[in-house]
C-alpha cells in the first residue's frame, strides 16, 4: 500500500514538473513571438513616417514658400496631420496614418473620391491617426520647468477647452501637474485656437518661448533649418545638425499609466525628423518623447473627442 502511494505521489511530481515545464516553454515561445511582432510592426510604423517623409516633401514642393501642409485645427485643434490638404492628390491610401500596434481601429479601407467635399472632409477629419504631426519647428521639447507650463497657468483659451471636459474625462495626468505640459507648444496652440488661420502661419511668443531666442515658432517649411541656424546666427555647418534634431511626425503616445501607453514596448515612439531620418527614442527621454509632450498631447486628444 505505501508502495502505491508513493508511485502516486511519484507521478504527480513528474506531471507537475511537466506542466510547470511546458508552461514556462510556453510563455517564453509567446514572449519571443511577442517581441518578434512587435520590432516588425516598429519596422512598418518607421516605414509609414518615411513614408509621410516623401509626402510632406511633395506638398512643400508645390506649396506657397515652401510650407508643410497645416495641423488639423476644425473642429478644434489637433496635432495631426490635415488630410484634407493630402487627398487624394498626395496620398491615396489611408491605411499610412495607421501603426499596426495601435488598439485604435485603422481607417476604412473606402474609396472616398466619389463623396461630396463637406462629407469626405467629414471622413477624413474623423479618421484615427497613429501618429502626431507636429506642424512647427519645435526645438524646446524638454521636460524641465522652464520649458514646461503648469496646468494652473495654460492660457485661456486652452484653459477654457480643458476646463470644460468633466473631472471623470480628464487624463490622470496629476503625477506631473505641477510641471505640467510643453509650454512652447501649448503657447502655439493657444493662438491655434484663437483663430484657425493661426495654424498655417509663423507664430509670434516672447523671446523666451520662440525658436533661438528670435520670438517665432517658424512653421515646417522647406530650409526652416537655414532659418533658425541664421537666426542664432551660425556656422554654416549648423542648418544639418539642426534640421537633424527637429522632429516632424512620431508615433502618438500617452502618459497615462497602463499598458497601452505606447504602440511600442517597451516604452518609446518612433520620430521622424526633419532632415528625414527616423529614430526610435525610448520613454522617458529627450523631447519631444517624454512626460510633458505626452501629457499635452493628451490633453488635445481628450478635447478633441469631447468637442461636438
Amino acid at each position: 500500500m505505501n508502495k502505491k502511494k508513493l508511485r502516486i505521489l511519484e507521478f504527480l511530481v513528474i506531471l507537475l514538473v511537466i506542466i510547470v515545464g511546458g508552461f514556462l516553454v510556453l510563455n517564453a515561445v509567446a514572449s519571443a513571438w511577442g517581441r518578434a511582432r512587435e520590432a516588425k510592426n516598429r519596422e512598418i510604423c518607421a516605414l509609414h513616417l518615411k513614408h509621410w517623409a516623401s509626402v510632406l516633401a511633395m506638398y512643400a514642393d508645390e506649396s506657397n514658400e515652401g510650407f508643410y501642409p497645416p495641423i488639423q485645427a476644425t473642429p478644434t485643434i489637433s496635432f495631426e496631420l490635415d488630410l484634407n490638404n493630402l487627398y487624394p492628390q498626395y496620398v491615396s491610401d489611408l491605411s499610412s496614418v495607421a501603426c499596426p500596434s495601435d488598439i485604435k481601429p485603422p481607417p476604412p479601407s473606402l474609396d472616398l473620391k466619389p463623396l461630396s467635399p463637406d462629407a469626405r472632409r467629414r471622413v477624413l477629419a474623423g479618421l484615427s491617426h497613429s501618429y502626431s504631426y507636429l506642424g512647427w519647428a519645435f526645438d524646446r521639447l524638454e521636460d524641465v520647468p522652464e520649458q514646461c507650463l503648469p496646468l494652473d497657468k495654460l492660457p485661456p483659451a486652452l484653459a477654457a477647452a480643458w476646463n470644460r471636459l468633466g473631472g471623470n474625462l480628464k487624463p490622470p495626468i496629476e503625477p506631473w501637474k505641477e510641471r505640467g505640459v510643453c509650454r512652447q507648444m501649448a503657447l502655439t496652440a493657444e493662438q491655434v485656437l484663437q483663430s484657425g488661420d493661426s495654424a498655417k502661419a509663423d507664430v509670434r511668443l516672447d523671446v523666451s518661448d520662440g525658436n533661438r531666442g528670435a520670438g517665432i515658432v517658424h512653421r515646417l517649411r522647406k530650409g526652416v533649418e537655414r532659418i533658425l541656424a541664421a537666426d542664432a546666427g551660425t556656422t554654416p555647418e549648423e542648418p544639418a545638425r539642426i534640421a537633424a534634431g527637429i522632429p516632424v511626425m512620431l508615433d502618438t503616445f500617452l502618459n497615462t499609466p497602463t499598458a497601452v501607453m505606447f504602440m511600442h514596448l517597451p516604452g518609446g515612439s518612433n520620430v521622424l525628423f526633419l532632415d528625414g531620418h527616423v529614430a526610435f527614442c525610448k520613454y522617458p527621454g529627450p523631447g519631444p518623447v517624454n512626460r510633458s509632450v505626452g501629457s499635452f498631447l493628451e490633453m488635445l486628444d481628450m478635447i478633441k473627442w469631447c468637442t461636438p
